[in-house]
């Protein structure tokens, strides 16, 4: 009854079905990863901006990377 479902036509239809399966299931994969790193970074931004403001001398210092001091607010006083 279903003996045409074995035809090469219809064989080479079901491998292209099963690899598009296998192609969406890790393309989900990967998007739930850049969710949940996006989720992690704006957590990060929230955080350090809710955060008191830094002085600014002691962050321009020699040994202050760059991705600590990010997304921080920071307080400077001067003269112009």
């Amino acid at each position: 009854m279903y003996r045409f479902l074995l035809r090469p036509k219809w064989l080479l239809f079901h491998i292209v079905v099963l690899a598009s399966v296998v192609g969406m299931l890790f393309l989900a994969r990967w998007q739930w990863d850049k969710h949940v790193a996006r989720d992690a970074f704006v957590a990060t931004v929230n955080d350090r901006e809710a955060a008191a403001p830094l002085d600014l001398a002691p962050l321009l210092g020699a040994g202050t990377a760059a991705a600590d001091i990010e997304w921080f607010r920071v307080a400077a006083t001067g003269s112009y």
